[in-house]
């Protein structure tokens, strides 16, 4: 009698780039592979140039070469093929898959009468909570992101201001493209790579996700954001800071007093087994206690437009979120709290950390200091 097995996990795709295979299977690579999980066995199947690595590397995993599946030559190169007989080797035919699975092998799998049934949440929840391992590699990589920082600060600190307002080095002009390459570049010699590495200033920081160009100002806002990811071990580290060269504006000056206020009233309300929609309105409650606001301003909104913070791991944004939704926070979970405020006529303002939920509060994966002005 045909074994039912109706939990099966199945999943295919770049390891280096699919962070849900990684975790499933401890192996990273360049090259596609194929994993299932049922019950508490774990098969892998790998090119040839990947057998032995995989064999040597994995733990627990049962790494299978495309040969051993009796595949002619010609069948080798399809994905498809590789699921379809990797399922008949192990009889299962019924499989879960993430939502982003691909619907053409989905679709053939169907017609060879295997069950896939996709879901919408993720396939691994438990990586919400990080062993001990993936937190001192979160910490490896938040280190980097805060010694980047510190060097860019440094930078700004020590700049001169020409007649225009514009901030030099020597001879040369400092823009956002030279800052985000200095930084790329620290963190690269570190063993992390830099993606969309953010130096936005003046009133183009008023869009949280604008990259930035042109000269730093002086007295305008410089949000700097960099969240890196290791090389080696692929996790994620995120922190913001937000500076001002020479003299801030007033209402400047009570945008970021602000911010750090609802920072450290979110960071006050972090814990074991608490609502997150509690410390997203912990950092809501700072803005508004303040007069700060948020509105529709000619059409955009202004003012707290995010959520509070996200958690970070082998996926920069993965869960849980920290926002107005349903959730609790958990001994183990590596979040991100970063309110902000933007106006477009005057700029943005946001402070990010990386912190540890431990089992009475929290505590920084690696601490870096806080200052407006430079």
């Amino acid at each position: 009698m045909r074994k039912k097995l109706t939990t099966a996990k199945l999943l295919l795709g770049l390891p280096a780039e699919t962070s849900d295979l990684q975790y499933a299977s401890g192996f990273r690579a360049p090259d596609p592979v194929v994993y299932l999980q049922t019950g508490r066995k774990r098969y892998m199947v790998v090119s040839v140039l990947e057998c032995g690595r995989a064999q040597r590397t994995t733990c627990g995993v049962h790494v299978l070469c495309i040969e051993e599946l009796g595949l002619p030559p010609a069948k080798r190169r399809s994905l498809t093929e590789w699921v379809a007989a990797l399922l008949k080797r192990v009889d299962v035919r019924e499989v879960t898959v993430h939502a982003s699975f691909p619907l053409l092998i989905a679709e053939s799998l169907r017609r060879r009468r295997i069950k896939v049934t996709p879901v919408a949440g993720p396939l691994f929840p438990q990586r919400a909570v990080k062993s001990k391992a993936e937190i001192a590699c979160i910490r490896e990589v938040q280190q980097s992101a805060v010694i980047a920082m510190r060097h860019a600060l440094r930078r700004i600190q020590s700049a001169t201001v020409d007649s225009s307002g514009c901030l030099r080095e020597g001879n040369k002009r400092l823009d956002a493209e030279t800052m985000r390459h200095g930084i790329d570049k620290l963190l690269l010699d570190r063993g992390c790579v830099g993606k969309d590495t953010i130096v936005a200033c003046g009133r183009g920081s008023a869009d949280p996700h604008e990259r930035g160009a042109g000269p730093l100002r002086v007295g305008e806002p410089i949000v700097i954001d960099i969240f890196p990811k290791h090389q080696e071990h692929g996790y994620w580290g995120d922190l913001t800071r937000t500076v001002v060269k020479g003299q801030p504006s007033k209402r400047l000056a009570q945008m970021y007093r602000a911010v750090k206020s609802a920072q450290r009233a979110a960071l006050q309300t972090i814990r074991p087994r608490v609502q997150v929609r509690s410390v997203h309105k912990a950092a809501q409650d700072a803005f508004v206690s303040r007069g700060f606001h948020t509105r529709a301003g000619n059409g955009k909104p202004e003012g707290f437009i995010h959520g509070t913070g996200h958690g970070v791991g082998l996926d920069i944004h993965e869960p849980p979120s920290i926002a107005p939704i349903p959730g609790v926070l958990r001994t183990g979970n590596v979040v991100t709290v970063e309110p902000g405020l933007y106006y477009p006529d005057i700029g943005g303002v946001r402070i990010e950390d990386t912190v540890l939920v431990t089992t009475s509060g929290w505590r920084y994966l690696y601490p870096c200091e806080k200052h407006l002005k430079l």
